[in-house]
């Protein structure tokens, strides 16, 4: 089993995508990748007896969904400053990852 993989792998993920959700770096990607936990979490705890679909993982990825929509790290984040240097002009590809 890849318990012992699954779980160290959850928790840096988690750690990492909240660090740059709170610094506001590359916001598109870390709430994609939180979208994806969060729908992970959800699928898991779906109670199958019981018709109540929503539950607090389903609020937290639309959250994450309207945060990277918004494009929240460019106002309140370095996301701003990141698409200003010259590496990301040089790479437009670069700001579709950010927000």
């Amino acid at each position: 089993s890849l318990g012992w993989l699954l779980g160290p792998l959850i928790v840096w993920g988690m750690a990492v995508t909240g660090a740059m959700l709170i610094f506001g770096a590359a916001v598109r990607v870390s709430a994609a990748v939180g979208i994806g936990i969060m729908g992970l979490f959800w699928l898991t705890s779906l109670p199958l007896e019981d018709a109540f679909l929503v539950n607090e993982y389903l609020v937290y990825a639309f959250v994450l969904f309207g945060l990277g929509a918004f494009g929240a790290g460019r106002i309140l984040g370095v996301d701003a400053y990141l698409e200003e240097l010259e590496f990301v002009k040089e790479r437009p590809w670069l700001r579709l990852l950010m927000g």
